[in-house]
């Protein structure tokens, strides 16, 4: 959810840490290879509730009700013009989870809705700016229509922003174990609560390969390999 990372980040400046590290395993990458990536490692993301609130009317007296469908609609409408990829530096994304509007109640028009996204962006303020932009577009919806709006945030992910230094380290101390470095050309679109970390103190996350044909990560079948351990307990010892 993100709130983990962003209370534990404290623990950094407490005790003076200033550096951080941590890696996650992969699926994909061959057993043991380093993977690396300076600046965004992880994208920035954040689920947004926009709940509307009408009145209500019979079914065929709609007019005289306040019904959320058209906001909901007009908003959903609007979120491909808010990320074209030629407007933006990097990566910027608004996925509709959820809408609900009404119920299966044939004589009621419809007068509370919610619309649930996931805003996600590569960098922390086209992400900032994205909501500002979503969030202006529901309160006029709200207001040509009559309605009630809230606005509900969960699961806060800051951009996970390695630190050239700290990445450049991760690397000399993978080479000096002979270990295979590949560059990320593309940032995960995932998000990391250690992104949290990194806002606290310098320092990287980077990757370790479970093998190129090993079951994806979170499926029903997926077995951490315990050979990385002993990997990655060497290169954190590198790195001190």
């Amino acid at each position: 959810m993100g709130a983990g990372g962003e209370a534990c980040a404290a623990l950094l400046k407490e005790e003076g840490i200033g550096e951080v590290y941590a890696f996650h395993n992969m699926p994909g990458y061959p057993l043991h290879t380093v993977a690396l990536r300076r600046g965004t490692m992880n994208c920035a993301s954040k689920g947004v509730t926009y709940r509307f609130e009408g009145v209500p009317a019979h079914a065929s007296t709609p007019e005289l009700g306040r019904n959320p469908a058209q906001a909901v609609a007009r908003m959903v409408s609007a979120l491909p013009g808010l990320t074209r990829r030629e407007d933006h530096r990097g990566l910027v994304m608004a996925t509709v989870v959820q809408m609900d509007v009404g119920e299966p109640a044939f004589g009621i028009s419809a007068y509370r809705g919610a619309l649930l996204l996931t805003l996600r962006a590569q960098y922390q303020e086209e992400l900032d700016a994205l909501s500002r932009q979503v969030t202006e577009i529901a309160r006029r919806a709200a207001a040509e229509d009559g309605l009630t709006l809230t606005i509900e945030e969960q699961d806060v992910f800051p951009e996970t922003a390695n630190h050239h230094a700290g990445v450049e380290r991760v690397e000399r101390a993978a080479r000096a174990l002979d270990l295979p470095v590949v560059e990320m050309a593309e940032p995960m679109r995932a998000s990391e609560d250690f992104g949290w970390y990194l806002r606290q103190a310098e320092g990287a996350l980077f990757l370790l390969g479970d093998g190129e044909d090993h079951p994806p990560l979170h499926s029903s079948d997926f077995d951490f390999p315990d050979a990385l351990l002993e990997k990655a307990c060497a290169l954190f010892q590198k790195l001190i």
